[in-house]
């Protein structure tokens, strides 16, 4: 019974498929369009935690896009990182690694002054088929995308504020390089504790 009930289910999953690709096949380009972008992400109000952000890579580098009043962030990822070992403690919980974490990178669009990434303005979007990321605010629209064939991470920023701020960006680890315990003292240079 077991062998006529995968063998049913295996010819039901190959004419859905059949009929997928026939439907696919008989797609125009701008129809491609219509269908891949349903799966486009839309947000009218900054995310609460980065873990929400939009994602954007080829696959192998990545990141997530998110935003903050006054700066845009990235956390770069890589596929073939896995930066820590069976002796990790830099977490207290293992399920909590951050395996393929590489860094963060934050673009700061304010010094001082008005909120960029708030209010009505606001709006972040990834259109799915183009691969193309959006994040717009109070006189600034951005672009970001990822280069398939190499890791590259493209933002290109507009700025159309009445009086542009300098921007700056930070670049910084993922974790700190050294890792403190409650009630422990660290010498820096040998990274040992100190009783």
């Amino acid at each position: 019974m077991k062998t006529n009930l995968i063998l049913i289910l295996f010819l039901l999953l190959n004419i859905e498929s059949l009929e997928a690709q026939i439907i696919i096949n008989d797609l125009t380009s701008s129809d491609y369009k219509t269908l891949v972008s349903k799966a486009d992400l839309n947000y009218t109000t900054p995310v609460v935690r980065s873990e929400e952000g939009i994602p954007i890579g080829n696959g192998h580098m990545g990141s997530l896009v998110w935003t903050t009043p006054t700066a845009l962030h990235f956390q770069i990822n890589r596929a073939d990182v896995f930066a820590m070992g069976n002796n990790t403690n830099s977490f207290p919980w293992g399920h909590d690694n951050y395996s393929n974490g590489c860094g963060f990178m934050d673009i700061h669009l304010t010094d001082y002054g008005d909120e960029v990434f708030s209010g009505k303005a606001f709006n972040q979007h990834l259109s799915v088929f183009d691969g193309l990321a959006t994040a717009n605010g109070n006189g600034i629209t951005s672009r970001i995308l990822s280069y398939v064939n190499q890791d590259v991470i493209a933002a290109e920023l507009n700025d159309q504020r009445n009086n542009p701020s300098v921007i700056n960006i930070d670049l910084r680890m993922l974790r700190f390089q050294m890792n403190y315990a409650e009630n422990k003292n660290y010498n820096l240079t040998s990274k040992h504790s100190v009783e």
